[in-house]
């Protein structure tokens, strides 16, 4: 990805379906909090929606806003919130859009100028029901799409490593899947291959044969399936595991085969039909890919999100005798627990205190829910305080999500003093708001993590974590085919990663590739240090210049930039380069 090119950008939707919304209108809620939905950069991002309602005397207006909670990404990122109410025939009304910037920490509310009169939602509410669809689009700069796994880098070395998979002549070994031949390297199969090096090591003279025609090796496909069924957690006798095996050989096909050392080479996930999806998905729990199985299963486009109608409601009465008895005991605080979610088994406690023992001290309300594990909602609170003759009469109303925050208590004025108390009477009301979410389909509840994706064909998985298995691969140089020589030391590596990655190590290894063995190759006019970094960057895509010179490598940005531009990569050139520009510039301004 080039500088200047436009920004990456993802879009995700959430459909609010609020039942009953006249029943709310009607009892006075003055705040409506979304299930939550979530969003992946590098860390999961919870999202949800606040719709406050502002009464008049004859009519309300609705205003809407945004909550994050965790992901200090938010505030490096470009968040655009469209919302719109659908009506009963699937149209769109009161469509706006408006950006969200989120300056400061996470969990900072976002106003979203998306105020609407509730006459004039009457005629698109369907059977009292207010639809709304909200259209979330992420956009992330280039400059900083390392941070969020849309790194440049990255994808070069997805795209490239794709690249060794399909070029004939770089071939190592093949597998033959009913009659078609795939070309394979040990070595990615080793760093990417779930239980391969196992596979490697009690099964080799079985699994591999040597083609004397092509100089190829033969990885033999039903001693691979074997090897996987022999090998697995699961304690199975030698019948069950040829039946699992043959099972699995019949179930393979050129094509499902394709789709896995594509993932595996790449670390990415073609798009596939439903259909295909769970054969990949069968073959990838046979195999092992565990994090293959869970993005299939998990990583969903859109979510639905249903605020239920008031199932419950609570009330707590004050009468005279009440006040009088809190009064002679100098208004200590008074606790009552109310059993509520019914079918959760859960309760909360309402705790009365005085704010403060002057004359003029204030009532206040403490709730805190007795367990963590309640299922959500919004809570209602309608406090009425009256005179004993019924002369006036005042309410207020208070609402909070009794989920997602991680105070377990809330604080409510009720309005009174204790002077008020001799001659006045009050109730608290509590009433409950279910919120559940949906896939797509409505079929049930699931988890709704979404994560951001680069590409508009292709699922893009976390790279990262492709990334540092290659490290790791890296790092145990397990078993290597190629010696690095700079300053009389050895960096052991892979030709064919080499080659793929770097048009330089290409041509100098072009006549090795096929070589039985471990070759030698001295590395000229390239330091040791630069030489291991410019290695790890071929096989992870990253280079860490700020860590690593505060190693006592100062000097590394220029020998890693000689060394890119030696051996062909421009990225790693122009990323040591701009580290070293920022060094001047730095350096001019202290003086």
């Amino acid at each position: 990805m080039a500088e200047g090119c436009r920004s990456v950008t993802s879009e995700f939707d959430f459909t609010w379906d609020i039942e009953c919304f006249e029943d709310h209108v009607r009892k006075r809620f003055q705040e409506i909090f979304s299930p939550t939905f979530e969003l992946k950069c590098v860390h999961v991002m919870r999202f949800f929606i606040r719709l406050k309602l502002n009464y008049t005397e004859d009519d309300y207006r609705l205003a809407f806003s945004m909550f994050a909670v965790g992901g200090s990404e938010l505030r490096e990122i470009t968040t655009m919130l469209e919302m719109s109410v659908a009506s009963e025939d699937g149209g769109r009304r009161f469509e706006k859009s408006c950006p969200l910037y989120f300056p400061d920490e996470c969990g900072d509310e976002r106003e979203c100028p998306f105020v609407e009169r509730g006459a004039a939602l009457l005629e698109h509410l369907s059977r009292g029901r207010l639809r709304l669809h909200c259209r979330l689009a992420v956009s992330v700069h280039p400059a900083r799409t390392a941070k969020f796994n849309f790194s440049a880098n990255l994808q070069n070395l997805s795209n490239q490593m794709e690249a060794l998979r399909l070029d004939a002549s770089m071939r190592e070994s093949v597998i033959t899947v009913r009659g078609e031949s795939f070309g394979v390297h040990q070595c990615v199969l080793l760093a990417r291959w779930p239980n391969y090096p196992d596979y490697l090591g009690l099964f080799k003279k079985d699994l591999i044969a040597p083609d004397l025609h092509s100089g190829l090796q033969v990885i033999r496909l039903s001693a691979l399936v074997e090897a996987a069924a022999k090998i697995s957690p699961l304690e199975i006798n030698s019948k069950e595991c040829r039946e699992k095996a043959a099972d699995m050989y019949d179930l393979l096909s050129p094509r499902l085969f394709d789709y896995l050392l594509s993932y595996v080479y790449s670390g990415r996930l073609r798009r596939i039909s439903p259909a295909e999806k769970l054969k990949v998905v069968r073959v990838g729990r046979y195999f092992g890919f565990k994090e293959l199985v869970e993005r299939l299963q998990e990583v969903p486009t859109a979510s639905t999100g249903v605020t239920r109608c008031t199932s419950e409601a609570h009330s707590i009465e004050w009468h005279c005798e009440d006040t009088r008895r809190w009064r002679e005991s100098r208004f200590r605080p008074v606790t009552q627990i109310i059993n509520a979610y019914k079918e959760a088994r859960g309760s909360f406690e309402v705790t009365f205190f005085m704010e403060n023992q002057k004359q003029h001290g204030d009532i206040m309300l403490e709730v805190c829910f007795s367990s963590s594990d309640l299922p959500p909602a919004a809570v209602s609170c309608l406090i009425t305080v009256m005179k004993v003759d019924f002369s006036s009469v005042r309410q207020s109303s208070f609402a909070f999500f009794a989920k997602d925050f991680e105070d377990p208590a809330w604080r409510i004025p009720v309005g009174l003093s204790k002077l008020d108390l001799r001659d006045t009477l009050f109730r608290v009301e509590f009433s409950f708001s279910n919120a559940s979410s949906f896939n797509q389909n409505g079929t049930g509840i699931v988890s709704n993590v979404f994560e951001l994706s680069a590409n508009e064909v292709e699922i893009v998985p976390c790279l990262l974590s492709y990334s540092y298995q290659m490290d790791f691969f890296y790092e145990e140089a397990e078993a290597h085919d190629t010696e690095l020589i700079a300053e009389d030391k050895v960096v052991k590596a892979h030709r064919h990663i080499l080659s793929v990655r770097s048009p330089r190590f290409r041509r100098d290894l072009a006549r090795d590739l096929k070589r039985p063995g471990v070759i030698k190759h001295f590395v000229n006019r390239v330091g040791f240090d630069a030489l291991v970094e410019m290695v790890r960057y071929l096989y992870t895509g990253g280079c860490h210049l700020q860590y690593l010179e505060g190693e006592g490598k100062p000097n590394l940005a220029q020998d890693l930039c000689i060394a890119g531009l030696l051996y062909e990569l421009p990225d790693l050139k122009e990323k040591c380069y701009q580290r070293l520009r920022r060094r001047t510039f730095r350096r001019v301004a202290k003086t």
